[in-house]
């Protein structure tokens, strides 16, 4: 079984038995009713600690779901729904719009609507969707989206902000949605994800915390990763002990660019800094010369320069010309010169100041081209 988190092959850890194995479609009901009980069997992922189960449920079943008062055992608080809201806020670039995953009866985006302008709900049951709708003071103020939250619902805005507040511990495809709400965050947006603390429950023994419909036990160093894996920068990460809870706020960072990328994008950079430059050398014939020398276009290169004499008539993997020493004479030939040693690039930059080089010169610095 793959870790839902990171992907490594997870072990087997427990069986728990006498667990709750159905969904609770309305907490209280007017006559005494028992609800099936069964075997659950745990997995944990060997690197980053996520315990989690089997989908044994009804695919369907969360269409049908109504929580009833069970919600107002957590959103009972409001105080704690205000400060997350707050840090929420606080957090934001800008709070004008937000989504909340897996809205229930809308009893957290009434609240939401206290620090943002515009809220929406994505909800899969049709039943928690007339609750919210219904609820005084909370139906008119939010669009609620009665849908899965995945892919497939296509939206078409996008958000300032996001939550979801004791969702993802039932979700099968992790990596899926925790990416698809990096997606709709504009650029420096953030988010608020609130699961049972799955490290408390094993580390205090609390098993009337597992069941059936929680299929993931987080632990802070798997839902951070999940978080970071999607792109997201970790902003605050606390437990909640009395609570039972982790809480984690995390910012849309620029997405990394693949090597491959980053390697293109370096050689867009120097040819534009080379445009208008019918010649140029570089500096440099060192190891870091056989994998800068494929960015260069190599019909304008007329010098390979090196300090080292050992170096002298001798030629670099991929480059056409023999290592010289610099002179005066060779450098004016050049409109530029690219260094390519680029842990020397103040020794070499003062070298050619010396030689009386007038050209343009470029250097590397990180992943970028810069200008001398």
């Amino acid at each position: 079984m793959e870790c839902r988190v990171c992907g490594s092959i997870c072990e087997e850890r427990e069986k728990v038995h006498e667990c709750r194995a159905e969904t609770i479609r309305s907490l209280l009901k007017k006559e005494p009713y028992d609800l099936k009980k069964d075997t659950v069997l745990l997995y944990e992922c060997p690197n980053c600690g996520l315990v989690q189960t089997k989908f044994l449920l009804k695919s369907d079943c969360y269409e049908e779901y109504e929580d009833g008062n069970g919600a107002l055992q957590y959103y009972g608080d409001r105080r704690i729904l205000d400060q997350q809201f707050s840090n929420l806020k606080k957090y934001a670039n800008k709070a004008e719009t937000l989504i909340e995953i897996g809205c229930g009866g809308g009893h957290a985006l009434k609240i939401a609507g206290k620090y943002f302008a515009r809220c929406t709900g994505v909800e899969p049951s049709e039943k928690e969707i007339q609750i919210a709708q219904n609820m005084p003071g909370g139906g008119n103020t939010y669009q609620l989206i009665c849908a899965y939250f995945d892919r497939s619902l296509n939206l078409k805005d996008t958000y300032d902000a996001f939550c979801t507040f004791q969702v993802f511990e039932h979700m099968e495809q992790l990596q899926e949605a925790v990416r698809y709400a990096y997606d709709i965050l504009n650029e420096g947006g953030v988010g608020l994800i609130n699961v049972p603390n799955g490290q408390q429950i094993f580390e205090e023994g609390l098993y009337h915390q597992i069941n059936w419909e929680h299929i993931n036990y987080f632990t802070p160093y798997s839902l951070a990763l999940l978080c970071n894996s999607a792109g997201f920068e970790i902003l605050l990460l606390e437990s909640d002990y009395e609570a039972i809870e982790l809480n984690i706020y995390v910012k849309k960072a620029p997405r990394r660019l693949s090597l491959d990328a980053c390697r293109n994008k370096l050689k867009q950079e120097l040819n534009q800094a080379l445009s208008g430059c019918r010649t140029f050398a570089v500096y440099g014939a060192g190891a870091k010369t056989i994998s800068y020398g494929d960015l260069i276009e190599q019909e304008k290169l007329l010098h390979v320069f090196d300090s080292d004499p050992a170096k002298t008539g001798k030629y670099v993997a991929g480059l056409k010309l023999p290592v010289e020493h610099a002179t005066q004479q060779a450098c004016g030939e050049c409109d530029a010169v690219i260094i390519f040693a680029s842990s020397y690039n103040r020794e070499i930059i003062a070298l050619l100041s010396e030689l009386g080089y007038t050209g343009k010169i470029f250097y590397f610095e990180g992943n970028k081209v810069r200008k001398a």
